[in-house]
């Protein structure tokens, strides 16, 4: 038995990660040829779900993880791998196989001791590494957390020399070469206060063999790599976390698909990562659900960038990204309005508006008096909704609703306005709904779960209409934030939302909540805590930051104090991006475009 050294270590990691990636590359070049029928639709422009002739070669994801047993395990040895894809101990030339991270096996990697896989038995359990990677997929350093009383050295034991897997060659035709962290020098047994707890960090050095780390039946695993990957600057895309995934976060990526997931969680807990990789888990094939049909739904355009191009390294057509912009401008077919402006009143974006219109549209469909085109029929039942016609006595019967809509001045006029935008959009899905031959954009049947992010923002009509593209006895995964709601004409509680939705089996009583924070401080926190209701948010910061500074000014100084901020920010953060916040910025963006910026 070898002691842990941890250039040989990495070496080795590397050079069976390269040899996965390479197989795994090889065995999709081989199914390449074969053909898939993939019908396309009118709206595949905006949904992301362009037709492909050919079977697709996704990404391969680099190791995730390793995994060793105290006993061997019938499958899976003393030691095995997690990574994107299965391959077998044959393939890989090694002990050991790769379980997929969506696979059962994957939970006792992510959930440690408190894992209840029956397979393999959790009680084995001996040690668990977690690897980070370079850009190029490379593994570029881990960190092994052991079971109290395990040696470090009887497990992840090295192989001999000529056991250990060759790096296939690069293009160059070199082996990729071993590239040690600069930053591998880490203080022995510092301290790090987590949560308002203090944990310790063994010695990591390269030169020191490597004692055992936080025990695991600490919550938290690879803590200094969550950290460095946190410090990594950001891209504006949402980058692949599977290898520092923590246990809460995997639960509930892996909820079962049969029932309705409610989760709060406040900001920076990681519920964009959650909702994103629900997704992939859910057309995962170790589920089995090969007709699965998944929708991830977000509030912007921007959103969407974000999360795209981790979805699209699946290459799956059965998982599909909508954004609520986008979503209402395809279904009015008309000006593009911003969703959210000062003017809106609660009543125009209630979930009646859309049962007004479809209560409408079935009138006049009855009567004989719907055009078959659509954008007439939109038309007419507009008209009928802003006039004193019967359709309006007998439908209309909100006050409030009924002046807004009698004081209409026309069709045209109301197209140019962003208040009528939702009443719009839900007189087109009604329309769509109403005729069976109907297909797209909102079929009467199409999702069986429609994952839904930052929840809280989305407005009753918005809810009314993906309520129609879900399929019969479908299932929501909803996630967001009750109490970053940006209006008060959202729903005020989960419990309002899913009596709405008439979902039974969400479990309002007892919410899924997340607890730890990533993306943001202590002191912001903690200063957000005094401009809240006390105990809203119940988070525990991962990091510590800079205090919280605050100037009083005026409001003639205003501009010339914010100026000043951004200047002294952009100086000590030459790499970093400032951003800036308030109710009206007009005047510090005219300032700053003098000032020589400009606008991406």
């Amino acid at each position: 038995m070898r002691n842990h050294d941890y250039q040989e270590q990495l070496s080795n990691e590397q050079a069976t990660n390269e040899h996965y990636i390479r197989t795994q590359e090889q065995r999709q070049a081989r199914r390449r040829g074969l053909t898939s029928g993939i019908a396309t639709t009118p709206s595949a422009s905006w949904t992301d779900t362009e037709p492909r002739t050919e079977k697709p070669i996704r990404r391969i994801h680099p190791l995730i993880g390793r995994v060793a047993l105290t006993t061997p395990d019938e499958d899976l040895a003393t030691d095995y791998y997690i990574g994107d894809s299965y391959l077998s101990h044959e393939d890989m030339n090694i002990d050991g196989c790769v379980v997929s991270w969506a696979a059962p096996a994957a939970e006792l990697f992510y959930e440690g001791p408190a894992a209840e896989a029956a397979i393999p038995d959790p009680n084995s359990l001996a040690a668990r590494r977690t690897f980070s990677h370079s850009h190029d997929d490379q593994i570029e350093d881990y960190e092994d957390q052991l079971k109290d009383g395990v040696d470090c050295a009887n497990v992840f034991l090295l192989p001999e020399p000529s056991e250990i897997p060759s790096a296939p060659l690069s293009e160059t035709g070199q082996a990729p070469s071993t590239v040690v962290p600069k930053d591998r020098t880490i203080v022995p047994n510092d301290r790090l206060e987590v949560g308002g707890e203090h944990r310790v960090m063994a010695d990591i050095s390269p030169t020191a063999d490597r004692p055992a780390s936080d025990p695991l039946q600490e919550e938290f695993r690879a803590e200094r790599l969550v950290r460095k990957s946190l410090d990594t600057p950001r891209t504006g895309r949402l980058p692949s976390v599977l290898n520092t995934l923590q246990s809460d976060q995997y639960r509930f990526v892996t909820w079962s698909a049969d029932t309705t997931l409610l989760l709060q969680g406040g900001p920076g807990t990681g519920k964009t990562v959650i909702a994103a990789y629900r997704a992939l888990y859910l057309i995962h094939p170790e589920q089995g659900r090969d007709n699965q049909a998944v929708a991830l739904v977000g509030p912007t355009m921007t959103w969407s960038y974000h999360v795209k191009e981790l979805l699209r390294d699946a290459k799956s057509s059965n998982v599909v990204c909508i954004n609520l912009e986008e979503l209402i401008w395809n279904a009015t077919r008309g000006a593009k309005h911003a969703l959210h402006h000062p003017q809106v009143k609660r009543f125009q974006v209630h979930w009646n508006i859309y049962r007004m219109a479809s209560r409408a549209v079935k009138r006049l469909k009855r009567k004989g008096q719907l055009d078959l085109g659509k954008k007439e029929a939109t038309r007419q039942t507009f008209e009928a909704l802003i006039t004193n016609t019967s359709i309006h006595r007998d439908i209309v019967n909100d006050s409030e609703v009924s002046r807004w809509l009698l004081d209409t001045p026309s069709y045209r006029q109301a197209q140019k306005r962003p208040d009528y935008l939702l009443l719009f959009a839900a007189i087109s899905v009604a329309l769509e709904q109403a005729d069976r031959r109907a297909s797209e954009p909102f079929p009467l049947s199409r999702y069986d779960h429609i994952i839904v992010d930052e929840a809280q923002d989305v407005r009753g009509v918005e809810w009314a209409i993906l309520n129609t593209i879900i399929k019969p006895g479908g299932t929501w995964s909803i996630i967001g934030d009750i109490n970053q709601r940006r209006a008060d004409h959202t729903f005020g509680s989960w419990k309002e939302l899913i009596d709405q939705l008439e979902v039974g089996d969400a479990n309002v009583d007892n919410e899924n909540v997340l607890t730890t924070g990533y993306r943001s401080t202590r002191q912001i926190m903690r200063f957000a805590d005094h401009l809240i209701d006390h105990n809203l948010w119940k988070i525990n910061m991962l990091r510590d930051g800079l205090e919280v500074v605050v100037e009083p000014t005026t409001t003639r100084l205003l501009v010339d104090k914010t100026i000043d901020h951004i200047n002294h920010l952009t100086n000590k953060y030459p790499q970093g991006t400032v951003g800036v916040i308030g109710m009206d910025i007009t005047a510090i963006e005219v300032r700053v475009i003098r000032n020589g910026w400009r606008r991406e």
